[in-house]
């Protein structure tokens, strides 16, 4: 292919594998670093508005994933606080409230992967 190889004005030909293998593991690393840093912002706005449990941690950094931190709490915002509500309400009001497209299929996937009952850890 030409973007792994060419040949150059002097007839050389040019091999560009390993310099694309090196900035595609580049690229992975600033993606995983980044991933981290979400997952540990969406744990810290759970744990500010009192999720606990595995699900709600997992809803809330899907949330932060979506619409941005900002985004994220401005929706947290408007649902119900832990005090007046079961978590698993809070979970349906903080996706209904953030009005995106997919949304509850996106929390029904979540509900197969994560508990609505066992308490997060980090």
């Amino acid at each position: 292919s030409a973007l792994l190889g060419f040949t150059d004005a002097k007839h050389k030909h040019v091999n560009h594998v390993q310099d694309v293998e090196k900035a595609l593991n580049d690229f992975q690393d600033v993606q995983v670093a980044l991933s981290r840093q979400l997952v540990d912002g969406g744990i810290k706005l759970a744990k500010k508005y009192g999720f606990q449990t595995e699900l709600g941690w997992a809803e809330v950094c899907d949330m932060v994933n979506q619409k941005g931190a900002g985004g994220a709490e401005k929706t947290m915002k408007l649902i119900p606080s832990a005090a007046n509500a079961k978590e698993p309400v809070r979970i349906q009001a903080l996706e209904n409230a953030a009005h995106r497209p997919g949304g509850q299929t996106r929390l029904t996937n979540l509900q197969r992967q994560f508990s609505g009952v066992t308490t997060a850890i980090v």
